[in-house]
């Protein structure tokens, strides 16, 4: 029998994190750049393979019967839209508790690589405000994952598992999920 791997999104995304920095060196053998005013393609192909296998994947998992059909947005691109996707929502002590809500965009760099959580605001409808963007660092930022709840895009609305993570659906209602002692199932 296999063993119940117990998580949280604030886990997965520190693997996440640290698979691309253990990639670097190789890449930049490869001759792919990854700092930001470089990377192209290559770079975007990787880090959203690895962002949607090792945390997307993982949290759908955890969620199976609620949240395994869910679309999140895809790594590293904005969507002028988020009012159909289900969110990473960024808390910070700069984001923490605004109206409108922070969502998680990609991992950026500032005085190392991959310090920053760059993330961008939204309207209570899921657009996303113009010009509205933030850089938050990794070290202390914290997620909670929203859910579209049928069709409504309105909340507050929760069923925790952790700070975190909380898991928060658009629409008012919980339901139970997957979770022992406050933390997320994922891959038995």
């Amino acid at each position: 029998m296999k063993e119940i791997w117990r998580t949280h999104v604030e886990q997965l995304m520190s693997i996440f994190r640290d698979s691309l920095l253990a990639l670097m060196p190789h890449l930049e053998a490869a001759r792919i750049p990854w700092r930001e005013e470089e990377a192209y393609d290559e770079w975007d192909n990787i880090s959203e393979a690895l962002f949607e296998n090792i945390v997307l994947r993982s949290i759908r998992w955890g969620m199976a019967g609620v949240g395994s059909d869910v679309i999140f947005p895809t790594y590293g691109r904005v969507h002028g839209d988020y009012g159909e996707r289900g969110l990473i929502e960024v808390l910070h002590g700069e984001t923490q508790d605004e109206d409108p809500r922070w969502v998680f965009l990609r991992l950026g760099s500032d005085e190392s690589p991959l310090d920053r959580v760059k993330c961008l605001r939204l309207a209570q409808d899921g657009k996303v405000l113009k010009g509205e963007a933030r850089s938050v660092p990794f070290a202390t930022a914290r997620y909670r994952i929203w859910l579209r709840d049928d069709d409504r895009l309105t909340g507050p609305f929760m069923y925790k598992f952790g700070i975190c993570p909380t898991l928060v659906l658009w629409g008012g209602r919980s339901r139970g999920l997957g979770l022992v002692d406050g933390v997320l199932l994922c891959r038995g």
